[in-house]
């Protein structure tokens, strides 16, 4: 009976229908914002530009989404910059106009200024970019007839970030593939995987003979290769300084914990129920659930930042192993780990006629500290 529950991704690959879910959360702020359902066949493109379209009755100036890889194609891109959508976005590198601009920096890249304030490691510069954009046209409006091919121009934010220590790690990765579907090769495997079958497109010389076949390396496109490793670019409409857009980037991390938590702990991947009214007023409770949860963790993470300062008052010293045994067991635990800890700690409070009692389950000191530290009488 779900209206909403139609045929489209399903990343488990199961072929049940799905119902698409959207979640606005702010990255600044580490909270949900709001929320939305949409049938399960709607592309990802236009799913998010409905929703920035429902958002406008909150009165919210337009949020950058942001995105990586999975998300990144020409068509996307060029939907979101005609439909005049902020995004930020983790660019192909394999794409020739991405390498055009990583050919361009590549000699000033390294220099000590462009190193990132919070990443040492990362060196980052900045390329104004305009890009051009086409797309077919579906209807006849205005100069274009259906079927014509209509370009146009916008300004991108093209952020050209070099990772050194990646290079060894990349090829190393692509080392131990190549080698690993050579062997399956001369061993008479004919069907790969998309990904795999790429790499053989790219990398490998594949020849029948007959004592079997004989595979060989394209060595010219493994060092073209080589001259990439350790670039990453992003690409933006709206974030200029390419450090502000390598930390917003990396605080999407943030966003798929939690709608891993949402999957895993609030039971999200199933609708639990017949009607779709019904379907709107369990995610509305989730939602809550996760508001509570972004709440919680930032409060677990200001009394980390307590533990961790050296605080002028005198304590014992068992007092400051305790803070210390607090702090490590906080750092090794998740949120959900946390919640499952305290899950056997009971408030009992018993009454009767003669006398009334309270009390609470067992506790550790560490529990005590913790406890005492989140306000919890």
């Amino acid at each position: 009976n779900q209206i909403e529950a139609r045929q489209g991704f399903n990343k488990d690959g199961d072929g049940l229908d799905t119902i698409k879910l959207l979640v606005l959360y702010s990255v600044e702020n580490r909270e949900p914002v709001a929320f939305s359902k949409q049938p399960g066949n709607i592309p990802d493109k236009i799913s998010l530009a409905n929703s920035l379209r429902q958002l406008e009755v909150l009165g919210l100036s337009a949020p950058v989404i942001v995105a990586d890889n999975g998300f990144y194609c020409q068509a996307n891109m060029t939907y979101l910059a005609r439909e005049h959508v902020k995004f930020l976005m983790l660019a192909n590198s394999t794409d020739k106009w991405v390498r055009e601009e990583i050919d361009a920096v590549r000699e000033e890249i390294g220099a000590f200024e462009n190193s990132c304030p919070f990443d040492v490691g990362i060196n980052a510069v900045m390329r104004r970019r305009q890009h051009d954009f086409s797309i077919v046209r579906q209807r006849t409006r205005g100069n274009y007839e259906a079927g014509q091919t209509e370009t146009f121009t916008r300004r991108l934010y093209v952020h050209v970030c070099y990772k050194p220590e990646a290079a060894p790690i990349q090829e190393r990765r692509l080392k131990e593939s190549l080698f690993s579907i050579k062997k399956d090769l001369e061993d008479g495997v004919e069907e790969f995987r998309p990904a795999a079958q790429k790499l053989i497109d790219n990398f490998l010389i594949v020849k029948r003979i007959s004592k079997g076949v004989k595979v060989s390396f394209k060595n010219e496109k493994i060092e073209e290769a080589k001259r990439y490793w350790g670039f990453f670019v992003l690409v933006s409409n709206e974030i200029r300084d390419p450090f502000e857009a390598l930390k917003a980037y990396r605080s999407r991390e943030k966003i798929e914990e939690l709608f891993a938590t949402y999957k895993e702990s609030f039971d999200g991947r199933k609708p639990r129920t017949w009607y779709p009214e019904n379907l709107y007023g369990r995610q509305f409770a989730q939602f809550v659930g996760l508001g509570y949860h972004c709440f919680l963790t930032k409060r677990i993470q200001d009394v980390k930042k307590v533990l961790a300062q050296k605080s002028a008052e005198k304590k014992t010293k068992e007092e400051l192993n305790l803070e210390e045994k607090l702090l490590a067991w906080l750092d090794q635990h998740s949120l959900i780990q946390i919640l499952d800890w305290f899950r056997c700690v009971d408030y009992v409070a018993a009454t009767g006629n003669d006398s009334a009692s309270k009390w609470t389950t067992e506790t550790t000191k560490r529990d005590q500290l913790f406890l005492k530290l989140l306000g919890v009488n």
